[in-house]
């Protein structure tokens, strides 16, 4: 959206899937807008709220306060779009780091299985505020850990050499 045009209103429209699954926002003019997709602006800070639909292009055609304010049907096409495209798993305990330079490989167990995961810089673990913070390994795939206070007490160790 340009600066100077008016947020589209963000109950004002209706979401369907086309014949090969692809999302089809239909505006309030009726125009249809095939292959659009959803993107969170806060996916971690706020996931529910601050929902963009681009076009195929990228450009913005909606913004959507808040889920909580859409039907039905159209908060359940968005929720399962974002479904599809987000994968965070959540890191549940840490089972191993490979030393404290980079790179270095952990193993970790997350809430969809243990895997070894690559990381190689600092940069690649972020603290977050509230006890989270973000791993992004060598395939830019992010972990989530919700609150660290939670964590085991040997996974918590291995955490501290490197945030």
């Amino acid at each position: 959206m340009s600066a100077n045009s008016p947020i589209p209103d963000q109950t004002d429209f209706t979401l369907e899937r086309d014949a090969w699954g692809k999302l089809v926002l239909v505006d309030a003019a009726g125009i249809r807008h095939a292959g659009v997709e959803t993107i969170r602006c806060f996916p971690i800070e706020d996931p529910n709220r601050y929902i963009v639909i681009r076009d195929q292009f990228g450009r913005e055609l909606l913004f959507i306060n808040d889920l909580a304010a859409i039907a039905d049907r159209e908060r359940e096409l968005i929720v399962a779009d974002l479904a599809e495209r987000e994968f965070r798993p959540v890191v549940l305990r840490l089972l191993r780091t490979g030393g404290e330079t980079f790179p270095s490989d952990w193993e970790i167990v997350t809430d969809r299985g243990p895997t070894t995961i690559r990381l190689i810089g600092e940069d690649d673990i972020r603290r977050l505020g509230g006890g989270r913070v973000l791993i992004r390994d060598s395939h830019s795939i992010h972990f989530l850990i919700t609150d660290v206070s939670r964590l085991d007490h040997a996974s918590r160790k291995l955490l501290e050499r490197f945030i």
